[in-house]
């Protein structure tokens, strides 16, 4: 079974007023996790795109571990001209936690689902 989401909103046109109602599946957030390194750490950027409805959130992990305190910081949540949204996550690692890392990882969760991509500390 496939649960629709649902969304309206009015629109004047031809001087008449009139209610469109949009449905759409959910759309999973489509992402890509980027970095860089410096003499002071490390950051990780996790951008998110094209998801419907709201509600996705990210959590970081390094070397399989979640990390509790996470220094993190996300966007808010901005809607494109096409209905879907964005929004994007960045983890601000010190030197040491960045040189003892190997496995960098972002968790994305959205609406019951849950998608993670890696990076090894190498590939930055």
């Amino acid at each position: 079974m496939t649960l629709y989401h649902c969304g309206s909103h009015s629109e004047e046109e031809h001087n008449s007023s009139f209610t469109v109602v949009r449905c759409v599946p959910p759309l999973s957030p489509s992402w890509a996790p980027l970095c860089s390194s410096s003499l002071g750490g490390g950051s990780l950027l996790c951008l998110l795109s094209a998801f419907s409805p709201q509600g996705a959130s990210v959590s970081w992990e390094v070397d399989g571990q979640e990390l509790a305190d996470t220094g993190a910081s996300q966007s808010s949540v901005e809607q494109q001209k096409s209905g879907l949204y964005s929004s994007s996550s960045v983890l601000s690692l010190s030197e040491d936690s960045w040189q003892q890392g190997q496995l960098f990882s972002c968790r994305v969760h959205h609406h019951g689902h849950t998608q993670v991509q890696s990076l090894q500390r190498s590939q930055c």
